[in-house]
């Protein structure tokens, strides 16, 4: 502890009167606080895509798939089949779509878009409160930071049941907009993570 005054009076504190004004000032210092609130009540939202944007594709033979860059497949395995939609594997026997997505718009050097598979039907767009599904609980994530320009400012590669704490991480600081989870191994984008 440092004291500042005349000498006079700090010969007045006893040791007894400095441990005693310490512990009553069990206040920790405000960037802890700041942290711990953040990172244990940070709330988020992992979104799946809105089935409508691709609706144009349903039904299509697959030539005419052809001309969108988009190819028909029937799941064959559980998991395998990772649809952007329900967040959720296709069951085997189900149709999906290996179609192109442009997951990130901004006008930037991160302009990005990937293959993403979809169940071929409408689907009511997935939404996960606090909680991680297990299409991304049980693959390797690349997890993506990025401001409001579409600027990468953080990333980081873990196994899936360990993203949650790396979610609310990325979200404690302030310049982060929106993060983007992608399955590791092969780099497709997974899903939107935002403050919720």
């Amino acid at each position: 502890m440092c004291l500042v005054g005349r000498k006079s009076d700090v010969s007045l504190l006893s040791n007894f009167d400095v441990r005693k004004r310490s512990a009553a000032n069990t206040k920790p210092p405000q960037h802890t606080l700041i942290h711990a609130k953040d990172t244990t009540r940070m709330n988020f939202r992992i979104k799946g895509l809105a089935s409508a944007q691709f609706e144009h594709l349903f039904g299509l033979s697959d030539d005419n798939l052809k001309a969108f860059n988009a190819k028909r497949y029937i799941a064959g395995s559980k998991p395998g089949f990772p649809c952007r939609l329900t967040l959720e594997d296709a069951d085997p026997g189900e149709t999906l779509l290996l179609a192109p997505y442009r997951h990130q718009t901004s006008r930037t050097a991160y302009a990005s878009e990937g293959p993403i598979f979809i169940r071929e039907h409408h689907a009511r767009p997935a939404e996960y409160i606090n909680e991680i599904p297990e299409q991304i609980r049980s693959r390797l994530i690349s997890l993506r930071a990025y401001d409001g320009d579409g600027m990468m400012i953080d990333a980081d590669v873990v196994d899936g049941t360990l993203v949650q704490p790396l979610i609310k991480r990325f979200l404690t600081d302030e310049r982060t907009s929106y993060l983007h989870a992608h399955f590791a191994r092969r780099g497709c984008y997974a899903a939107l993570i935002e403050r919720a």
